[in-house]
């Protein structure tokens, strides 16, 4: 009977369509490539938790100028302007533009000796010996300016230099060991989170920036 061809026709290609299917599925078995079974990654910190917070304070700072002095008691305090950074832009710009009537963010007063202990501690945090006898990029990069630069709170820049010329000088010092103490701002420095020198200097130099409470 006609019913019962038909019936026979729709097992067939019933039959035949779970063929194809299974074959089909064998195949893309076969085709698809093993996968590699993930492993855990250890992931080494770029900055250290102690280091973070001072660093970051220091990171806001867009410079630091000093062009005045005040004196008291015979004392000679030099005014520092700290210009922090205002720029929410993504477009790179110039740091250094050139001055309008900008007005710093705070003011500091510091001593010819507050920039000398700063530099002392700086140096006997940097001088240390590290693990192995080596000295790491960010200590070195401190040393190398302690030593060589004469921009810094010298006895011979106190003794053979007036305070126009003081000025200038730890104007430059401080800008210096802000960049260094950031690791370097053109050509960022690797930095060692074992090294003492660099869980403490973040430290020492954000305290002397600080801005002090009114």
């Amino acid at each position: 009977m006609p019913w019962q061809i038909y019936s026979l026709v729709l097992l067939g290609a019933a039959t035949h369509e779970r063929k194809l299917l299974t074959m089909s599925a064998a195949s893309t078995a076969t085709m698809m490539p093993l996968l590699t079974p993930l492993s855990p990654v250890t992931i080494e910190p770029t900055r250290s938790s102690k280091a973070s917070a001072p660093l970051s304070s220091l990171e806001k700072i867009n410079r630091v100028e000093i062009n005045r002095t005040t004196e008291r008691d015979g004392v000679v305090y030099y005014i520092l302007d700290v210009f922090l950074e205002h720029n929410t832009s993504r477009i790179p710009t110039n740091k250094m533009a050139p001055k309008t009537a900008d007005r710093p963010d705070y003011q500091l007063e510091r001593r010819f000796n507050d920039f000398a202990n700063l530099r002392y501690q700086v140096w006997a945090y940097a001088q240390r010996k590290h693990q192995g006898g080596c000295i790491c990029k960010y200590c070195d990069a401190f040393m190398s300016y302690v030593v060589h630069s004469m921009a810094q709170p010298r006895l011979l820049v106190k003794l053979a230099t007036g305070v126009e010329s003081r000025k200038k000088l730890m104007t430059i010092f401080c800008n210096s060991f802000i960049d260094i103490t950031l690791g370097g701002k053109t050509e960022p420095r690797p930095r060692n989170i074992k090294c003492d020198g660099y869980q403490a200097i973040p430290y020492v130099v954000q305290r002397f920036f600080q801005k002090e409470d009114a």
